[in-house]
């Protein structure tokens, strides 16, 4: 319980803390590369795409524990992905961070800071995950 209570507060500090530590040694603007924005085996999937998937998965782990009702607590689920692809690029447009664009044919996202339709996709991999996990184990 008290892991996941720990996940919850960190995860978010992690991320948010390594897109300023890209940000601040401008490995965007340098190299044109954030390591988890490049294409895994030449396929339109990154490490962030990972990610979504990842988070999901204990999202939805950590989630069901308190939401008794399986179809109640996947709809909640999926709304935080879309409350949150709507919210994020509010946030980063506050901060002048939906102008950087990068052009390189071995990366996912052009702009890192702005969502894209398939991180819902990747939301949805991440909860199919669990189900999967759940009941095959």
């Amino acid at each position: 319980m008290i892991i996941q209570k720990i996940f919850i507060i960190t995860a978010p500090v992690i991320i948010y803390s390594y897109l300023l530590f890209v940000e601040y040694y401008n490995i965007n603007q340098v190299s044109n590369v954030d390591p988890l924005n490049g294409c895994l085996y030449r396929l339109p999937i990154c490490g962030w795409n990972l990610t979504h998937v990842f988070i999901f998965y204990l999202i939805s782990k950590i989630l069901e524990k308190y939401i008794k009702n399986k179809i109640k607590c996947h709809i909640f689920i999926f709304i935080i992905g879309v409350l949150w692809y709507i919210i994020e690029p509010i946030l980063y447009y506050n901060r002048g961070k939906d102008q950087i664009i990068l052009l390189n044919d071995n990366i996912v996202y052009s702009n890192v800071y702005v969502p894209r339709l398939d991180d819902l996709i990747f939301n949805i991999f991440g909860q199919m995950l669990f189900v999967f996990i759940k009941y095959l184990f």
